[in-house]
């Protein structure tokens, strides 16, 4: 299968971290697939244990029932000294360029 990050977003990290469940509704979904990496465009891959690739990826995410498309994403991942993965990137929708940032603690 090709990489895929899916997730829930908010306008702000302390909506995500206050309700991470999404119990009061204030978070909506997201999904990206990667389309191209350092190699090229991407390839479907059978090993669920390699790390994370960064790369151009397409997506969208909900917001208020309607599907908004985004372009121009790049993610990178980086390993951190905790074992997990530090991501920065960026992208573009109709409301204009944004930046990502977290980390990937799991699958």
């Amino acid at each position: 299968t090709l990489q895929n990050i899916e997730g829930l977003w908010a306008s702000s990290l302390e909506t995500i971290l206050d309700d991470s469940k999404n119990a009061k509704g204030l978070c909506n979904t997201f999904r990206y697939q990667l389309e191209y990496d350092a190699d090229g465009p991407a390839a479907a891959s059978d090993d669920a244990a390699h790390p994370p690739r960064s790369g151009r990826f397409r997506g969208w995410f909900i917001m208020d029932g309607k599907k908004i498309q985004e372009r121009d994403i790049t993610i990178n991942f980086r390993n951190n000294s905790e074992g997990h993965y530090n991501i920065e990137g960026v992208g573009v929708n109709e409301f204009g360029g944004y930046k990502i940032s977290g980390i990937m603690t799991s699958d």
